[in-house]
């Protein structure tokens, strides 16, 4: 009786352990970019940031922004709260039911997928302007959470030569 307690006390101990390694919940708060190429100090790719603030265990607030770069700077931001589950959020354009975006968090990164069954659909914003993307984590501060969609586009300046 002694030697079945004792097994079954390893038993639940391993499986503990494998269940709590296996699903290591990341805790996402910080603020993560995505830096474009500079030509000529002109950002001529996708740039973009991502702040998230875990507010419960399974409660996330995230600020998102994302542009397409030169030349007409087109851009997708949103700031909302999501239901936070296995490191994700999934974002479900309120104009565009066709598309999904999944934001899957890593330690050091989040990666974005854009979901579709409409290939020409560009979630409500721009086209082109959502791409699958991994932003790196800049900070692991607690981030002022910011409505990007207040940014406006980069002044063009015409200078002819």
């Amino acid at each position: 009786m002694k030697l079945l307690f004792i097994s079954l006390a390893i038993l639940y101990a391993f499986l503990a352990s494998s269940f709590i390694h296996y699903f290591n919940v990341i805790n996402p708060t910080g603020t993560y970019v995505l830096k474009g190429k500079l030509e000529k100090n002109i950002i001529k790719s996708h740039s973009g940031e991502i702040r998230a603030k875990l507010l419960s265990e399974n409660k996330l607030a995230l600020s998102f922004y994302l542009d397409k770069g030169s030349p007409n700077f087109e851009s997708a931001s949103f700031k909302d709260t999501f239901y936070y589950f296995d490191n994700r959020i999934s974002y479900h354009s309120p104009t565009d039911t066709d598309c999904i975006i999944t934001f899957i968090f890593n330690e050091a990164s989040v990666e974005t997928f854009f979901v579709h069954s409409n290939p020409q659909c560009t979630c409500g914003f721009e086209n082109g302007v959502i791409i699958p993307a991994t932003f790196e984590k800049s900070s692991n501060d607690i981030p002022v959470m910011k409505d990007f969609s207040l940014y406006k586009k980069p002044i063009q300046e015409n200078n002819p030569q």
